[in-house]
């Protein structure tokens, strides 16, 4: 039982979400020392605590947007924006590149895998992750057998 996929691309606007929501996702607990130093001035009589942790939050965002702007530049990750395809068996996932090269990966290896409403995030490391979009599966069989595979073989 093989799967394989539609030929598909990351966009530089589709990987800089994906890297801002995980961005935010891992950085939450900014946004609540921001608030409790807000909290704090308040108690302390400083009329300003709330602009204060508005502002802290908007510069926080700006640097995160800049950073992932930066980190989804296609010079620097030429990879990431190439046409892939992506063939699956019962143990590998291979992630076939334009250009020629190959990544396999066994299932055990994914530490992750979050299903997002347009795609499968699957992540090897805390900060790697590849993108298969549900629309590159050929048929909703496939779409079930890869469920099926992700369920029994991953972590």
């Amino acid at each position: 039982m093989t799967i394989i996929t539609e030929e598909f691309s990351l966009t530089r606007n589709q990987y800089f979400s994906i890297l801002l929501q995980n961005m935010l996702t891992g950085r939450w607990w900014a946004f609540v020392v921001f608030f409790l130093f807000s909290i704090l001035g308040i108690k302390a009589g400083v009329e300003s605590a709330l602009l204060l942790f508005a502002l802290l939050s908007t510069l926080f965002l700006i640097y995160m947007m800049a950073e992932g702007w930066i980190r989804s530049n296609p010079k620097a990750n030429p990879l990431i924006f190439q046409n892939t395809s992506c063939e699956i068996d019962h143990e590998f996932l291979s992630f076939h590149f334009k250009d020629g090269s190959l990544i396999k990966i066994k299932f055990s290896n994914f530490r992750k895998i979050l299903l997002r409403k347009e795609c499968y995030l699957l992540y090897p490391s805390r900060q790697q992750f590849f993108y298969l979009p549900l629309k590159a599966l050929r048929d909703a069989n496939d779409l079930e057998r890869l469920k099926v595979l992700l369920r029994v073989k991953a972590p």
